[in-house]
Parts: structure tokens; C-alpha cells; sequence
């Protein structure tokens, strides 16, 4: 414990709690170092006690502790799928210039090579085209279909 260095100490410090100062404690106070920075600092540490009663109380602790756990979860979620979400952009940017780059080659001739699935009139080997024809068909129909889904997955996972 402090030694006491004023006699008016603890009625400064009584009157700091209580509000309710007297003429000669206060002229006392302004007068007296000690008394003074007593007044100072027990006006202080009052002040922030009664603020400190008068904010809202804390939120239950098990629902604090649940909201950690579940962030934890989240952020380990998070970091065990990146490398899933990192593939599927890098194959819907994939898909894309796949498609930017065939409409670019063969855009201007897109009709040509529908013209060239047809059955030519005289052909020596008829069923050949035919068959090259349903393999376009088919390897262009699975791309698109691919494309998609790969789009559709990483815009989903973002």
C-alpha cells in the first residue's frame, strides 16, 4: 500500500467517487500537488469504470467460440479447394480461347466446312465423308458440352 502524503488524500479520493465536492476540498486540491493528481487520476479511472459498466455486456462465450469454429472451417475449406477452383478457371480460359481461336480460323470459312460435311454427289468412297462427318459432329458437340460445364462450374464455385 502507498503511504499517505496529504491528510486530505482520502477525502479527495472520497469526494472524486461521490461526485460531491466541498469548497475547501476544492481549493485544497488546486493548491496541493498530491491532492491534485489524485483528483486527476481517480477522475480518470472513474470515468472509464462507469463507461465501462454502461457498454452493452459480451456476447455469450459459446456462441463466440461456435463463430471461430465455424470461420476455421471456412478458411480451411477455403484453402483445401483453391487449387480445384484454380483448374476449373484455367480450363473455362481455356475452353474460351479454344472457341475465340476456332470461330477466328474457320469463321470465314464456316460455311465452307458445313458444305464439306455434305455427301459430295459422286463420290468413290460416300460413307467415308459420312463417318468423317458424324466424328466432327460428335468431337464438336463433346467440346461444347465440355466448355460449358467448365464455365458453368467455375463461375458456380466463385
Amino acid at each position: 500500500m502507498t503511504e499517505i502524503q496529504c491528510v486530505h488524500e482520502e477525502s479527495v479520493l472520497a469526494a472524486a467517487r461521490s461526485g460531491e465536492w466541498s469548497d475547501e476540498l476544492c481549493v485544497h486540491a488546486a493548491a496541493c500537488p498530491v491532492c491534485s493528481e489524485v483528483a486527476l487520476v481517480a477522475g480518470a479511472l472513474i470515468g472509464e469504470a462507469r463507461a465501462a459498466v454502461a457498454d452493452e455486456p459480451l456476447p455469450d462465450p459459446g456462441r463466440i467460440w461456435l463463430a471461430a469454429r465455424r470461420q476455421a472451417q471456412r478458411a480451411r475449406i477455403e484453402r483445401a479447394t483453391r487449387p480445384i477452383r484454380i483448374v476449373r478457371w484455367a480450363a473455362a480460359a481455356c475452353a474460351v480461347a479454344t472457341a475465340a481461336f476456332c470461330l477466328s480460323r474457320f469463321g470465314p470459312g464456316l460455311g465452307r466446312l458445313l458444305d464439306a460435311l455434305q455427301p459430295p454427289a459422286s463420290a468413290a468412297a460416300p460413307g467415308m465423308v459420312v463417318v468423317q462427318g458424324m466424328v466432327l459432329l460428335i468431337a464438336g458437340g463433346a467440346f461444347v458440352l465440355t466448355s460449358a460445364y467448365a464455365l458453368v462450374s467455375a463461375f458456380r464455385s466463385s
